[in-house]
């Protein structure tokens, strides 16, 4: 785990290394204390995409069992008279 204090902040070269070549995300402290957090995207989107996957997964769960939903064929023909094709 890297930490930096928040002077530090102004050498963005720096922080963007320590991301990438750590693989974690960079704490950056104030007075002693952690307040803000870093990280490099690929870190961001292996950590938060199967959240975000999983919550778009309920969300449909959710639809289906509340019954909003269309058959495959309703949906088909919909689209085909709305875009006359």
């Amino acid at each position: 785990m890297k930490e930096i204090n928040k002077e530090e902040l102004n050498d963005i070269e720096k922080i963007e290394k320590l991301c990438s070549n750590s693989g974690e995300p960079v704490y950056i402290n104030n007075n002693g204390k952690r307040e803000l957090v870093i990280m490099d995207i690929n870190y961001f989107k292996n950590i938060f995409g199967p959240i975000y996957e999983a919550e778009l997964i309920n969300k449909g769960l959710k639809q289906i069992d509340s019954g909003q939903t269309k058959d495959g064929k309703t949906v088909m023909k919909n689209i085909k008279d709305k875009y006359k094709f």
